[in-house]
């Protein structure tokens, strides 16, 4: 039976009170926080003459894997609780800091502090990087998860894993909670567990978004940028309309783009420098981290995979360092991959098969690419938007295709398409990034010959990133947010091509420094200002600020139950409900352990329950968000009949 930390306070304190992340209940959570710090410093007495941007990049690839390594390990023992969690990252910090008092015994370094020189003209883009860091750290550690995937599969599947003290499949008819890749989940499950609360599960896309402005400006070096213009890179980024809203949410766009970067970074190193075996293996966990977060990685991974082995191919060791990436890659992966292929017969496992484009021909993947564009064309000017829905019209129009073709459209953009504006981190595009992107394009085609080899390879890739996109995947209308990565590779991309220009650079810093403060403080689910804003808003009621009409009878439905004195819940679903919240209630109502298992699931695999804990599963009541269901039924030979209902919940009870 599940065996949370978690009180009441934890799910509704509002924001009529002070957030206070210090708050001894919240203490262990920062061991694994501590942990990297630590690992930093050990990498840092070993390697002194580190910079300190390939340190953190560094420091993170392994903290990533040591993450991974955990959970994977503790799950093999059904040992994922505090408990075990607590001495694990205990043990680590304390083997780390002993290792730190060794290697400055042993090597006595020169200890010397030094502060970055800041030239008086930077001054204003690193103030405007940390004013937007420090509203979105707000927003992360006041808003609760909100967004319609964290409702569903994210944190849903946090719970399940806590409950049953493992991360092996169990019954669901919720599937993406299986298929879907695992990183940025686990992540929150330590700081979950840790903390008793879902309080820091925002932190891992901030502290994404953070490393990634860390990740991008070093890229841009390697692109030749030079040290003083690497910050328009990071200006970029955090300007992203998309990473401003995703950056304090539980989606794991952010975490993929930011072990994108990782990879692409340490695959430059190793391109443009001679095969480094530590560089290689670093590649290879980088790789797997982001394998291991989102399945659009596999598309944005391959070109510069490939442009890996096109570069390296006659130098020497290559071999041994791709053998090296691979294997690290794999071994990052294994536990996930073996588990997706016992259930559903591939290591991917289970992939929507409404995402995967089902028609490639020309027209069809011009179709994508144009309709992908219109996803950064909306302005809040409705006339302008009006217009370029009639150009993507008319451009289907002549390529004779139908816009809405679900060979190439994901069922939900079956509805008269347009051109739309939004502050919703789901649908919300990128303009005048995009705009920009194409002035640096443009640029290239002007000054080809002044741009290296290297800027333009890099370019090519990102392309064939794009280009791979559309014709894998389905033209969906929220696949603005999928497009995170791109953004994010795009930055050092636009900042060496026009970083020529140091007029412009300023100029385009600005303009979007002021552009993007109206995602900062009106998004859709966390809006910091205006009605339903997160600091009048009780933390409670901000979980069904996407669904706001599911409050009431998730509310009442839990009322019922605890008045019933049940404590084993049996839900039953359909493959997209809001599952969370139950969760959250239950916690916050209930006060003493309680169970929350699928039944009915459609799979017949886990319906046989492929996890220990769902044996034999019979609960004395089964909560039903399926419309249409008879007044009773029959569960593992028990009958079950409808005692309560406030659509679309139902609560059936068994009669024993």
């Amino acid at each position: 039976m599940g065996n949370f930390r978690f009180t009441a306070a934890h799910a509704s304190c509002g924001m009529g009170c002070c957030v206070n992340i210090m708050n001894t209940e919240y203490l262990p959570a920062f061991l694994p926080v501590i942990a990297f710090f630590l690992l930093t410093t050990i990498i840092k007495l070993a390697k002194r003459d580190l910079p300190a941007r390939v340190l953190f990049i560094w420091s993170a690839v392994l903290w990533g894997s040591i993450v991974a390594l955990i959970t994977e390990w503790l799950s093999l023992f059904n040992m994922i609780s505090f408990k075990y969690f607590f001495w694990v990252w205990g043990l680590i910090d304390i083997t780390a800091v002993l290792a730190c008092f060794t290697l400055l015994r042993y090597i006595k370094p020169k200890i010397t502090f030094t502060v970055p020189h800041v030239k008086f003209s930077q001054l204003p883009a690193y103030l405007g990087i940390l004013f937007i860091a420090m509203i979105l750290t707000a927003i992360a550690v006041i808003a609760p998860p909100n967004t319609f995937d964290s409702m569903t599969y994210h944190m849903s599947r946090v719970a399940h894993w806590i409950q049953n003290g493992n991360v092996e499949f169990y019954p669901t008819s919720i599937v993406r909670q299986l298929y879907s890749s695992p990183w940025a989940e686990y992540a929150i499950l330590h700081f979950q567990v840790l903390s008793g609360s879902d309080r820091f599960a925002n932190f891992l896309q901030w502290f994404a978004m953070a490393g990634t402005l860390v990740v991008v400006s070093s890229i841009a070096g390697q692109l030749g940028v030079s040290p003083g213009r690497q910050v328009f890179a990071a200006i970029f980024t955090v300007t992203l309309p998309m990473g401003i809203l995703q950056a304090s949410s539980t989606q794991n766009d952010y975490v993929v783009s930011f072990w994108l970067a990782c990879f692409v970074f340490l695959m430059l190193r190793l391109i443009k420098g001679p095969v480094d075996l530590w560089t290689s293996m670093l590649s290879g966990l980088s790789l797997g981290l982001c394998l291991l977060t989102k399945g659009t990685a596999y598309l944005y991974a391959i070109p510069f995979v490939i442009w890996y082995f096109a570069a390296g191919i006659k130098k020497n060791k290559f071999l041994i360092s791709a053998l090296i990436i691979f294997v690290c890659a794999v071994a990052v992966n294994w536990g996930f991959f073996s588990r997706n292929l016992a259930t559903f017969g591939s290591p991917l496992g289970g992939i929507d098969a409404d995402v995967k484009n089902r028609l490639i021909t020309f027209s069809s993947i011009m179709s994508n690419v144009i309709r992908n564009v219109g996803l950064h064309c909306g302005t809040p000017v409705a006339e302008m938007n009006a217009f370029f829905t009639k150009g993507i019209l008319w451009l289907h129009h002549v390529l004779r295709i139908d816009i809405e073709d679900l060979r190439t459209s994901s069922f939900l953009a079956k509805s008269t398409y347009s051109v739309f504006f939004a502050y919703n981190e789901d649908t919300s595009g990128n303009p005048l990034h995009f705009t920009v992107i194409l002035l640096a394009c443009g640029a290239v085609i002007c000054r080809l010959r002044a741009i290296s080899k290297t800027v333009l390879f890099y370019g090519s890739a990102l392309f064939l990133c794009s280009i791979l996109f559309c014709v894998c995947l389905k033209f969906q209308i929220w696949g603005s947010r999928l497009h995170l990565p791109l953004f994010v590779l795009a930055a050092p991309f636009v900042a060496a091509v026009l970083s020529g220009s140091k007029r412009l650079i300023v100029i385009l810093s600005g303009i979007m420094m002021l552009f993007c403060l109206p995602w900062v403080f009106l998004n859709d689910t966390r809006p910091l200002i205006g009605a339903g804003n997160i600091f009048d808003t009780p933390r409670i009621d901000q979980y069904f600020k996407v669904a706001p009409k599911l409050k009431d009878p998730f509310r009442k439905g839990v009322a019922f139950l605890e008045e019933k004195g049940c404590f084993e819940w049996g839900l039953y679903t359909g493959g997209n409900n809001y599952e969370y919240p139950f969760w959250v209630l239950g916690r916050e109502s209930i006060g003493r352990p309680f169970r929350i298992e699928h039944v009915r699931t459609p799979n017949i695999l886990l319906r046989e329950g492929r996890n220990s804990g769902s044996q034999g599963f019979c609960p004395r009541a089964i909560i039903c968000l399926k419309p249409d269901e008879p007044e009773s039924f029959v569960f593992r030979e028990i009958k079950y009949v409808k005692k309560w209902e406030d659509f679309p919940v139902s609560i059936y009870m068994a009669e024993r």
